[in-house]
């Protein structure tokens, strides 16, 4: 009888957790459609970007906002130009984990990044705090060592 009472609570764990995980992805893949729209598609707004659709840390820096927001805006637009953002339609987010072909290695967390998806091909890398994008561009130095994203 104990056995069978263990068994129904890990099998209730078990789909609690699962239902969570998809509820974090539907939320992410939610706010990349946002991000893609609203800044790479529509000519970028960068401000609703920052407040609505992206973590920003506090800083132990002299940096304001309003400098974050332009450093942001450069991003934005070299992004754009360099990545060859078309319509929203053409992309697809995937969780990091979930993408089983060759992948930049990152030395964070594989459940806070996501991958952007260009008719089935990586276009970047997205890393993430909670359900906010935290960066979307990144670095890499050779093909061994691991990628650093850009923060804001």
């Amino acid at each position: 009888m104990q056995l069978m009472i263990k068994t129904t609570v890990l099998i209730f764990s078990i789909m609690a957790f699962m239902g969570a995980q998809t509820q974090v992805k539907n939320e992410r893949a939610r706010i990349v459609r946002q991000f893609i729209s609203a800044g790479l598609h529509e000519n970028g707004n960068a401000k609703f970007i920052m407040d609505s659709l992206m973590y920003f840390a506090p800083l132990d820096t002299a940096v304001s906002m309003d400098k974050r927001l332009q450093i942001l805006e450069g991003h934005l637009e070299n992004f754009k130009v360099r990545k060859g953002i078309d319509s929203v339609a053409d992309y697809t987010y995937i969780p990091y984990g979930e993408y089983h072909q060759s992948k930049v290695d990152f030395a964070t967390d594989p459940n806070n990044l996501g991958i952007l998806l260009n008719k089935g091909q990586p276009l970047t890398y997205l890393l993430f705090e909670g359900s906010k994008i935290r960066a979307f561009d990144y670095i890499t130095k050779g093909t061994v060592e691991p990628g650093y994203f850009i923060v804001y």
